[in-house]
């Protein structure tokens, strides 16, 4: 603050020296609070005292000296108020309301009255091991502060009994209270406006690996919406353009449809909506192409059924890995003079169309046609019979091959699956 001292004393010497030191007011004010471990919390962005509340002190002609006024202010309102002290005109557009009056006479009103203010925030906070999306609404009076959470919870402090803020009293209000609550918020957030998206939805390829090779975890969806009069509900349509058709979360249909995401909050103001894509599902239809791409649309309804789409908010690329086979027996490098029996497993996401092993005497560069060796390649069809023993989606089977033929050092035994997309 030394610093600070000796720069306000040399620029009021400047303006003494140039006769405008009673024509100029002095405003100091900071951004908000920084927490080091409050809450939990390192940095800023949560709604409560110690990041919101920030000084503002003016020192002036006419100012009167220790004055101290305890209105509620918010940061919308400097503009207004330094355009009136320099007197400009305050556009009919401009949010906030002008207390420039309170400098000079502290004990005033505003007029309007101000009964609270209203907090807001929809960036992620840094914590202890990483960021957590904060994204909430807040109704902050002269004596409470009252948090509605995009996750569905709720605060309530007294901010005079708790300064600090440490004891939640949301679940002991009464309901008639809530609900009066709830709707002190809305009307500090009315605007005629449809329900808005977060740019907080991300999603990456999605690649669906084979049955027996990974496990299928869901592929999640989230994001933020907001309305005014509350959230009712978001939907979304994955849509594939190339195919014309849409998934109803079972299978691909041409008929229009969408499935329904949770809400962490229904009839919110802020909401986090969720929804898991089963990939085991996805990954298993007949005559599924490859992979493609499928546009994920978002669709948000208030409870006054105004609706909002959001179309192209996501493009998800489907892909799958080829089918997969092994060899189970023999187990190792070593190999019986034939005849041997060679047996094994094949699984795909998709239908398992043929199975081809190739037997190759890697000593002379040869390959066994079933009566001899030959120079040329060979491959021999094998039979496929269902896995008694394999679970889950998919097709599995199982696979065995017998060599009769003579054979002298170092054999290669290979084996190629094949699904119906070739």
């Amino acid at each position: 603050m030394q610093a600070l001292d000796e720069g306000l004393a040399r620029i009021r010497e400047t303006l003494q020296h140039s006769g405008q030191l009673d024509n100029t007011l002095f405003v100091f004010t900071s951004d908000h609070g920084f927490t080091l471990g409050d809450f939990g919390h390192i940095g800023k962005e949560l709604p409560y005292d110690r990041i919101t509340r920030v000084p503002f002190i003016v020192s002036g002609s006419g100012v009167p000296a220790g004055a101290t006024c305890d209105q509620l202010l918010a940061n919308i309102d400097i503009a207004p108020t330094l355009l009136e002290l320099a007197g400009g005109v305050i556009p009919d557009t401009v949010d906030g309301q002008s207390f420039a009056k309170l400098i000079y006479a502290p004990r005033e009103t505003l007029e309007p009255p101000r009964e609270a203010i209203l907090i807001e925030n929809w960036s992620a906070i840094r914590c202890p091991g990483g960021k957590v999306q904060a994204t909430y609404t807040s109704l902050r009076t002269a004596d409470h502060i009252y948090t509605e959470w995009a996750t569905g919870d709720m605060e309530y402090y007294d901010v005079v009994a708790d300064p600090e803020q440490l004891n939640n009293l949301y679940p002991s209000l009464s309901a008639d209270r809530k609900d009066e609550l709830t709707r002190q918020l809305r009307r500090l957030r009315q605007a005629p406006m449809n329900p808005r998206f977060a740019n907080l939805f991300q999603l990456h390829p999605l690649v669906v690996d084979n049955v027996v090779s990974a496990a299928f975890e869901p592929e999640p969806f989230h994001g933020y919406v907001e309305d005014e009069r509350g959230v009712k509900s978001v939907q979304l349509e994955l849509y594939c353009e190339e195919t014309n058709r849409y998934w109803d979360g079972t299978d691909w249909t041409a008929e229009p449809t969408r499935v329904n995401a949770t809400l962490d909050l229904p009839g919110g103001i802020i909401t986090r909506w969720s929804w898991d894509l089963d990939t085991s599902q996805i990954a298993f239809r007949e005559g599924r192409l490859r992979s493609r791409d499928t546009v994920v649309n978002v669709i948000a309804t208030d409870v006054d059924g105004h609706q909002t789409r959001w179309n192209n908010a996501q493009t998800l690329q489907i892909e799958v890995d080829n089918p997969e086979t092994w060899i189970d027996d023999p187990p190792g490098l070593f190999m019986p003079h034939a005849p041997f029996t060679i047996s094994g497993r094949a699984a795909d996401n998709r239908k398992l169309a043929r199975l081809e092993i190739t037997v190759r005497d890697l000593d002379r560069d040869l390959y066994w046609d079933g009566n001899e060796w030959t120079s040329e390649r060979r491959q021999f069809d094998l039979e496929m019979s269902p896995d008694p023993e394999a679970t889950g989606p998919g097709d599995h089977c199982r696979w065995t091959y017998t060599f009769d033929g003579p054979r002298e050092g170092r054999v290669f035994i290979g084996v190629r699956a094949w699904d119906n997309d070739w």
